[in-house]
């Protein structure tokens, strides 16, 4: 069994991260997986939330994290591939434009015009409150 993974994130605009990893986390459609090296191969769905990548740099360990939703997982023999819908990272969040379209979603959630409407923005809200946790 390696002690590392290898781990490539792909989004429309390109490569997010491509590299080694210790554990990766992220948010499957059924909530969150987390992988260490030898995991079992699988194929999952992803939701929306934070993606934590673990390093180990020069006996440290950094975290990387990612805001993301939609797309695939794939782990296979240590190799963990993610196609990614979306994709922030801290550095890409506005925090007060953020914060704003929270209001904003919060206020159109007292009436939604129907069970469709309902459902976008109750996922926009959640896709709005992951950015939130990197201010």
């Amino acid at each position: 069994m390696a002690d590392k993974l290898q781990l490539s994130v792909v989004t429309p605009e390109g490569s997010l991260f491509s590299g080694e990893a210790s554990f990766v986390a992220a948010p499957a459609h059924d909530g969150e997986v987390g992988i260490l090296p030898g995991h079992a191969a699988m194929i999952a769905a992803l939701g929306t939330g934070e993606l934590r990548i673990e390093r180990q740099e020069s006996g440290t360990k950094t975290v990387d994290r990612y805001a993301v939703r939609g797309g695939f997982l794939q782990v296979l023999d240590d190799q963990i591939t993610l196609l990614v819908t979306e994709a922030k990272t801290p550095d890409g969040v506005d925090a007060e434009v953020v914060k704003g379209n929270i209001e904003q979603i919060l206020a159109d959630l007292r009436h939604p015009e129907d069970d469709e409407e309902f459902v976008r923005l109750l996922a926009e809200r959640k896709w709005l409150e992951t950015q939130k946790k990197f201010e």
